[in-house]
């Protein structure tokens, strides 16, 4: 039994272990990255404004018309939704590279189709060198079957 409960936490432990990596590196780039750390603080405030409000509300059905707290949660996400996508930058910067690149790919293979289309000459240098070149030959139809001669008068 005992091995069971060391399994369980060395499992549990190097959950902790990747957890704790994923935000250290979180929080190293809210440490090094001034603009990130701007986006959290104006989600953080423009959220704590939006929450004293909910909570000084003295009746919760007023809530709903409050003009000034619709306007303070909308800027509190879209405060946090800027820090997620700053977050997510990285990955969203590879998106973008591979993007081009297939981009690139259609537009070349966009020119060549139509420059095929509308070139004979570049066609035929394109399936000769696929295909080997054309033999040219002249077609002769086969020669009449010999008529039998007519038959002589025996007469």
């Amino acid at each position: 039994m005992g091995s069971k409960k060391n399994v369980k936490q060395a499992a549990q432990d190097a959950s902790d272990a990747a957890v704790n990596s994923e935000t250290v590196a979180f929080v190293k780039r809210v440490i090094e990255d001034e603009q990130l750390r701007a986006q959290v603080g104006r989600a953080i405030e423009s959220s704590q404004r939006a929450y004293e409000r909910v909570a000084k509300a003295r009746k919760p059905s007023k809530l709903l018309e409050d003009t000034q707290l619709h306007s303070e949660a909308a800027e509190a996400l879209a405060a946090i939704r800027d820090v997620g996508l700053s977050l997510a930058e990285k990955g969203r910067a590879r998106a973008r590279k591979r993007r081009r690149t297939g981009r690139k790919l259609v537009i070349l293979a966009l020119g060549a189709s139509l420059a095929l289309v509308g070139s004979e000459s570049l066609r035929s240098k394109v399936l000769d060198t696929l295909f080997g070149k054309e033999e040219e030959f002249e077609y002769t139809p086969p020669a009449p079957p010999p008529t039998a001669a007519p038959p002589a008068n025996a007469a």
